[in-house]
């Protein structure tokens, strides 16, 4: 006869077992010494802009000639509109242009409601790339 063992009950759950990895000690620059002039930026009309002031901050890697970004697009811009009615200063997102033609980047740019990090501010565009490894 084979009799089942009924589980034991542990009273103390197991804590997952992560290991510690090692960072960049060096302080990173949050948004504000990212972004710390009105001509950082820029608004859909091409216009030089102050750094926002919402809560949480959204980078879009985007390339006009990009099919899933052009797919992804319009879902991005209901629920950034949906956000803003609901929540006004709550959301930001910034366009960091992967388009390698101003033209290209402008004419992408001015159908969508965020601002831009201008596309002449290649060394700004190519540090955040680098920040948040984005290849492409």
């Amino acid at each position: 006869n084979q009799q089942l063992q009924q589980p034991q009950y542990n009273p103390q759950p197991q804590q997952p077992q992560f290991q510690q990895q090692q960072y960049n000690q060096q302080p990173q620059p949050n948004f504000l010494q990212i972004f710390s002039g009105s001509s950082d930026l820029i608004n859909n009309q091409i216009q030089p802009v102050n750094s926002p002031t919402t809560r949480m901050i959204g980078f879009l890697f985007a390339s006009s000639q990009c099919n899933p970004c052009k797919q992804f697009t319009p879902n991005l811009i209901n629920f950034f509109f949906f956000l803003k009615n609901q929540y006004p200063q709550e959301l930001e997102i910034i366009l960091v242009t992967m388009d390698t033609d101003p033209t290209q980047f402008i004419n992408y740019f001015r159908t969508n409601p965020w601002l831009a990090i201008p596309f002449q501010s290649r060394s700004q565009i190519n540090n955040l790339r680098n920040k948040f490894g984005i290849d492409g």
